[in-house]
């Protein structure tokens, strides 16, 4: 007989919430060519890791899916991360085995991750100056995935410059994130009263998790992910 036995993905990583408990997905093929029953092993993980201790009896050429559950440490710190190695074995022929590496990653804090605007004429000496703000959950040097937060409430000034004697006139814009991280917020200009441009100041970024601006970014470069200004379309 052959023995042979395969495990997918090969990697896969996962960002959330320390307390939380994450669950990964792995497909378990019997690449033999007669019946196998596969023993499970946990290896190199720190934080807490379940998984079944074994997979089959599979038929040959048969998948079967198991599910591990890692559960990120209640006091774990913002970025820290661990690596579970999954390990499935031939009990007909020990020598046979195939793993996966599962990396769960700690996040207590979200941030913005992007700031892009526009800018619409509106008939007239009016514009409308626009924002389209994206949090993230998660990001590092571009190594990680970062993760769109969802319901968050973004609060955001919209600071205009009067022609009449040089003062602010600032307003308070929220709006709420939606499934892919973004909500936008928008601010009418008259362009007989105002300075032709309008600077847009995150000020707060309401969600379960905390807000830590220190983490924000903007990828594109035309912001600090706080502070972004519109220049009248005119």
């Amino acid at each position: 007989s052959v023995y042979g036995v395969s495990i997918a993905p090969a990697t896969d990583s996962q960002t959330d919430t320390p307390g939380t408990l994450v669950s990964y997905t792995l497909d378990v093929t019997n690449d033999g060519n007669g019946p196998d029953t596969f023993d499970v092993n946990v290896t190199g993980n720190t934080w807490s890791t379940s998984a079944p201790a074994t997979v089959g009896p599979l038929a040959a050429g048969a998948t079967a899916q198991i599910t591990v559950d890692v559960t990120i440490p209640a006091g774990a710190n913002d970025g820290d991360s661990d690596v579970a190695t999954i390990t499935v074995t031939s009990q007909a022929d020990n020598t046979k085995s195939a793993s996966s590496n599962l990396t769960t990653h700690a996040v207590n804090t979200i941030h913005v991750g992007d700031l892009d605007n526009t800018s619409t004429p509106a008939g007239g000496p009016n514009w409308n100056a626009q924002v389209v703000v994206t949090v993230h959950k998660w990001h590092v040097d571009g190594a990680v995935n970062p993760d769109l937060v969802n319901g968050a409430t973004v609060t955001v000034n919209a600071i205009r410059i009067r022609k009449s004697n040089g003062s602010q006139a600032v307003s308070a814009l929220t709006c709420t994130t939606n499934a892919s991280g973004q909500c936008s917020v928008s601010q009418s200009v008259n362009s007989n009263q105002f300075e032709n441009d309008v600077t847009f100041n995150v000020t707060n970024v309401a969600s379960p998790t905390p807000y830590d601006s220190g983490f924000n970014h903007d990828p594109d470069g035309d912001s600090d992910g706080i502070t972004i200004v519109v220049a009248n379309p005119g």
